[in-house]
């Protein structure tokens, strides 16, 4: 992943990846927000709106 992560072309897989095993919890909340806001052009998935829906409800954002 170290070597896919310098690749301009793999890089939203290589976030996607990176979100898909980050914890959603407070502390994390605000990274994961950020980063499935980015992804969620590329990937609309439930891998990436799930992570941000609850991101945002731990960061008060009901938006």
């Amino acid at each position: 992943m170290d070597k896919a992560s310098g690749t301009w072309l793999l890089l939203d897989a290589v976030d996607l990846r990176g979100m898909t095993t980050m914890p959603v919890n407070p502390d994390m909340a605000e990274r994961v927000h950020g980063l499935a806001t980015a992804l969620l052009h590329c990937s609309p998935e439930p891998q990436v709106l799930e992570p941000l829906i609850q991101s945002g409800a731990l960061l008060g954002r009901d938006d």
